[in-house]
């Protein structure tokens, strides 16, 4: 709970537990996508989730290049954690996830071919994947010893919005329709775009600032 109130930990759990919610209403948002707008069976309506897969498949490619570049960075610093570094597929993953959202949600009519929303699905399972590992990454190495705690906090936000988010896209997309309702959580998500870009830029600052993760900033 107190590290929850420092802002790293508070804004990335945050953003972190706002991406893995609204993968979780994909989980009622797809069927309605496309088994009640475009009329598709019941097996045929769930394929779409393979996109979620394949675009999940190549923000992992994304976070296996970006160690890569980590491992460097933290050899160039004497083997000392470089928190930030841990962060630009989480700036590139934070536009795909939110462009994704408008991008599925105004093409889901069924007069637009289908590859159209399934293509923002493969952009959304990018996205979160990228946001998600970046974000565990940066709090591990932002924090440190109480990495453990760090990753409790993130864990405790997410399982809250994990439990409330695919309670709300049913009602959401039958009363507001799919495009207005993805448009409102693409909206947030593009509110939580500069998180990214900000720690990236004064990340050290602040973790100086605070009692929590102060020990992983080096001259």
């Amino acid at each position: 709970m107190q590290l929850l109130l420092t802002p790293i930990c508070f804004l990335v759990a945050l953003y972190a537990s706002f991406c893995y919610g609204i993968l979780y209403m994909q989980l009622g948002a797809i069927p309605i996508i496309f088994g009640e707008h475009r009329g598709w069976g019941q097996l045929v309506a769930t394929l779409p989730f393979l996109c979620i897969m394949i675009g999940a498949s190549i923000g992992c490619g994304l976070n296996v290049y970006n160690q890569i570049l980590y491992n460097k960075a933290y050899h160039a610093a004497g083997d000392r954690a470089v928190p930030e570094k841990r962060l630009p597929p989480m700036m590139l993953g934070s536009v795909l996830f939110s462009a994704s959202q408008f991008l599925v949600g105004w093409t889901a009519d069924p007069s637009i071919h289908w590859i159209v929303p399934c293509i923002g699905l493969v952009m959304l399972g990018a996205g979160f994947f990228t946001i998600f590992q970046a974000a565990l990454n940066y709090l591990v190495d932002t924090f440190q010893a109480y990495a453990a705690s760090a990753v409790a906090a993130n864990t405790f936000l997410r399982s809250c919005f994990a439990g409330a988010f695919p309670l709300v896209v049913g009602p959401m997309f039958h009363n507001i329709g799919v495009g207005p309702g993805s448009s409102i959580t693409g909206g947030f998500a593009a509110l939580l775009i500069p998180v990214p870009f900000v720690f990236y830029v004064y990340g050290k600052r602040i973790r100086a600032g605070s009692k929590w993760s102060k020990a992983s900033v080096f001259d």
